[in-house]
């Protein structure tokens, strides 16, 4: 039992992973909204990194 969950567990590439079953609308609605404030969360850290990379050199100078 075991072994063919690991199995089952080591492949990415299939079309319907276990662990993402077809719930729902309202959990897709939430997972989008989720995977949007990730993405402004990553772009927003992205901008800060680049602003704490320009403001060394004025630092340091």
């Amino acid at each position: 039992m075991a072994a063919e969950s690991r199995e089952s567990g080591f492949q990415p590439h299939s079309p319907s992973p276990p662990q993402q079953p077809p719930v729902e609308p309202g959990s897709a609605v939430r997972n989008s909204h989720l995977d949007e404030v990730l993405n402004q969360a990553s772009s927003t850290y992205v901008i800060f990194i680049s602003l704490v990379c320009d403001a060394i050199p004025l630092k340091l100078a």
